[in-house]
């Protein structure tokens, strides 16, 4: 083979991705088009655009069309992906999901990266002992929240030595520390201005707009696609609330953001997941100014608590939470929260030095 030939395949890395346009995913793929890497992204179409990017060394392979959460009709294009992955010459596959990872390993794939942004998980042994053995396939595996590496090591028996943390930190590319938002006040005074940022994976957005269907002069505005889109659309109230649907990230952030006086980011806590996890929409929402509302019982609560940039709600008693939302106490306490924010120093929420890099750095090195 001739050495640049060989040069080329030693820096490309196949990534394994549930859906094309995550922006997480598209941080990755950034991050490795920097470092000089070829980048082959296998994907699940969903029906939500390729996204067009101006690199030259990213191409993006559909895997097989895939409704939201249908796990049982992914079995056959899991198949097609192993038999293309062992003709893939790339020497390292980076896997966002439980579902790929077992598709790398069938492919006899040695350097797998397996980045984790949620847990998800089945309540059965036979899983339990197949994502114990998958994790043990498995080079480096990347946690966004320190609180999945503990589970990670408890639950399944993972490597300490092989889990990296690397949360949801703000990116300099994307948001400028000069451009933060340093002030911020109640939109209306007769209005509230309520949001929700993000994949509809959950009832929650529903539950919120049947509550504040009695609450004439709230105003929800959602932003955002996923599994509960359509139920979304139908609680909708026509010249009260809004649903806008997909959102460029982060290119419409700041119009989201300005739009709206409190983010909601209350999830079920009957799912693991959410007690653990430690969601972007925490830094995005420090960055904007915009006070946060969380489920009680889970590490963003603490976070939020322990910072004052938010109410701390049962999940459970969103009817409370509403009429809580609706008093002159949270309308006078919005301005403290406000100021707790502002207080928050940029290191808090920014990348100032990328684990990630390194390790393929030296991915590149061996």
């Amino acid at each position: 083979m001739p050495k640049k030939e060989q040069e080329s395949m030693e820096r490309s890395i196949a990534l394994l991705l549930p859906v094309s346009n995550q922006p997480r995913y598209l941080k990755r793929i950034h991050l490795l088009t920097k470092l000089g890497y070829h980048v082959t992204a296998y994907y699940f179409d969903r029906n939500d655009p390729v996204p067009q990017l101006t690199y030259k060394n990213v191409q993006f392979v559909r895997i097989a069309f895939l409704e939201h959460g249908n796990y049982l009709k992914r079995l056959l294009p899991l198949g097609k992906l192993v038999k293309t992955l062992r003709r893939d010459p790339s020497p390292v596959t980076y896997v966002f999901s439980a579902d790929l990872l077992l598709a790398a390993v069938l492919a006899g794939k040695n350097e797998i990266i397996f980045e984790i942004g949620d847990i998800r998980e089945i309540n059965s042994p036979l899983f339990r002992r197949l994502y114990a053995y998958l994790l043990s396939k498995c080079a480096r595996i990347i946690v966004t929240s320190d609180r999945f590496a503990t589970y990670l090591i408890e639950t399944y028996g993972a490597d300490p030595a092989k889990i990296l943390f690397h949360p949801h930190l703000l990116e300099p590319h994307q948001f400028n520390p000069d451009s933060r938002i340093r002030r911020k006040s109640l939109i209306s005074r007769k209005e509230l201005h309520i949001g929700f940022v993000g994949l509809l994976r959950y009832t929650s957005v529903g539950r919120l707009l049947d509550t504040c269907r009695d609450f004439p002069h709230f105003r929800v505005h959602i932003h955002g696609r996923g599994a509960y889109e359509e139920e979304v659309r139908g609680k909708v109230v026509s010249g009260k609330d809004e649903y806008a649907g997909a959102f460029l990230y982060p290119d419409d952030l700041k119009e989201i953001y300005a739009s709206i006086d409190i983010n909601y980011v209350m999830y079920d806590t009957s799912d693991a997941n959410v007690t653990m996890a430690l969601p972007n929409k925490l830094y995005e929402s420090i960055y904007f100014a915009t006070p946060l509302i969380v489920s009680s019982g889970t590490y963003l609560s603490d976070l939020v608590e322990g910072y004052g940039i938010g109410l701390v709600w049962d999940y459970n008693r969103i009817d409370t939470l509403c009429q809580y939302l609706d008093s002159d106490t949270f309308r006078h306490r919005h301005a403290s929260m406000v100021k707790n924010i502002l207080a928050i120093p940029n290191d808090d929420i920014m990348r100032t030095h990328d684990h990630l890099k390194e390790l393929f750095n030296d991915l590149k090195k061996k």
